[in-house]
């Protein structure tokens, strides 16, 4: 469990030191982000070194919601459309996305 977590640090914080071009975040690494920063519903949350991966959710209606990702300088918005799989009414670990926009 514990290499897991370092294999997936060490992946995004990758992604933090990759160039703007180079940052495209594909759904599966947006879904895993979305675990590993223990997202549920409208808030800040932040993965690795304070400020290094920043994520920040708004507008979670329980079936949509823009997600913005800021690494380093550069950052991305998308909009979220998303399946309920735990029936929390917010955006979290495990739920199906449907869209990423």
């Amino acid at each position: 469990m514990k290499r897991a977590m370092f294999v997936a640090v060490g992946g995004f914080l990758t992604l933090v030191l990759a160039s703007p071009g180079e940052a495209q975040i594909p759904a599966r690494g947006l879904s895993a982000l979305i675990c590993l920063a223990g997202v549920d519903g409208n808030d800040t949350y932040q993965v690795g070194p304070s400020g290094q991966l920043v994520v920040v959710v708004s507008g979670d209606n329980g079936s949509s919601a823009e997600v913005e990702i800021t690494h380093g300088g550069d950052g991305s918005a998308h909009l979220l459309t998303y399946s309920d799989e735990d029936h929390s009414n917010t955006l979290t670990c495990g739920d199906a996305f449907q869209s990423v926009s």
